[in-house]
């Protein structure tokens, strides 16, 4: 693979020995450049524990070995702290390597893990009735330009989407803003919980608007498709509008506000109201297009119905393909919801995120990404 222009960032690296056997390959000195911000795990697999998170920058290695999905490396040689004969591995789709002779990279100092923040309880956004809009322009605003995640702006796009599976036990690999994620068996399943966290919650309070992400580290996605097991009810407290509001975001900036998503209303599936029925399945693209704004220029456009029972797994399956995208929920054959203006647009890039709206607690499992 070719060698690419890389990020000078800081690598954050907890002090942790895997206990692995030497790769007898040694083939003189090899570039491994680390495309965007990617997890090391402990073995060749995207459930495995995290070591280290990794920041775009490129390393000089002796010793690698591509394992499947995975890249193995000696984590001295991206950590001069590391003891000899300790192992990391990194997605193949997050990293390039190159045979050619480089000066390896020094680590910077390790800075401390933010500290989660406490579970709260949720606050209403989204409700089944628009607010007072604001005023909208005459024309139609044009699309998000397509920006990339944690990549310098010389480097050449990626064609291909971030691939693999993640099993969602643990918050491992999952970068949380403005929630808390904890491990949780809900329904006799394995996944996780996200709920809005107490600084999501001073924050909204604050009138300020609030995007609720738990961010997969090191995805990439452009084109593809996303599938995932969610379940989401109106959490403790939560206000008459709350509806369970849970859904999967995809091309997330790193401004983490700048996204498009769909999201499921769980307890508008069997409304006995058929005009709260049609608002079960949505699409938004943040910050510009809210449910509110959509809903308000264009009813009907963005939203749909879809059977849906609070707090149950729910199958969901994501198609992206340029400025088209569908929704698929239940294993339904047919597309639940067709968006065929996807505001980042063609060329659009960016993380896949678990999302939520305040007023939920969801669970999410399974999380599956294909081209």
């Amino acid at each position: 693979m070719s060698r690419r222009s890389a990020l000078i960032c800081a690598l954050v690296l907890s002090s942790f020995t895997v206990s692995i056997p030497r790769e007898a390959r040694a083939q003189g000195e090899t570039t491994v450049t680390i495309l965007r911000r990617t997890p090391v795990r402990t073995a060749p697999s995207p459930s495995a524990t995290t070591i280290a998170i990794l920041n775009p920058s490129t390393f000089a290695v002796t010793r690698f070995k591509v394992n499947g999905d995975f890249v193995q490396v000696l984590l001295n040689q991206i950590d001069r702290r590391q003891s000899a004969g300790s192992y990391g591995y990194i997605a193949t789709a997050d990293v390039d390597i190159d045979s050619a002779a480089t000066t390896a990279a020094r680590a910077a100092t390790p800075t401390p893990a933010p500290a989660k923040p406490a579970a709260a309880a949720p606050v209403r956004r989204d409700t089944a009735v628009a607010p007072p809009a604001v005023a909208a322009p005459s024309v139609a605003a044009p699309a998000v330009p397509s920006q990339g995640v944690a990549s310098p702006a010389s480097a050449p796009a990626r064609t291909s989407p971030t691939s693999g599976s993640y099993a969602l036990e643990t918050a491992d690999g999952l970068r949380p803003n403005n929630v808390t994620i904890e491990p949780a068996t809900h329904l006799g399943k394995r996944g996780v919980r996200v709920a809005v966290s107490d600084e999501g919650r001073r924050r909204m309070q604050a009138n300020e608007r609030v995007d609720e992400l738990a961010v997969i580290e090191g995805s990439d996605f452009s084109n593809g498709v996303i599938e995932a097991e969610i379940a989401g009810a109106p959490g403790p407290n939560a206000g008459e509008g709350a509806r369970g509001f849970v859904g999967i975001a995809f091309r997330v900036q790193p401004d983490l506000k700048t996204y498009d998503a769909f999201y499921l209303r769980p307890t508008n599936g069997r409304a006995d109201d058929q005009e709260r029925r049609n608002h079960s399945a949505q699409y938004i693209s943040h910050p510009d297009w809210p449910w509110d704004r959509l809903r308000k220029e264009t009813p009907g456009r963005y939203e749909a119905y879809v059977d849906l029972v609070p707090d149950a797994w729910t199958p969901i399956r994501i198609e992206v393909r340029g400025n088209k995208a569908r929704l698929y929920v239940n294993g339904q054959a047919q597309p639940t919801l067709i968006v065929n203006d996807v505001r980042t647009g063609e060329q659009g890039r960016g993380a896949i995120a678990l999302w939520i709206d305040p007023g939920t607690v969801a669970y999410f499992r399974n999380l599956r990404v294909t081209p």
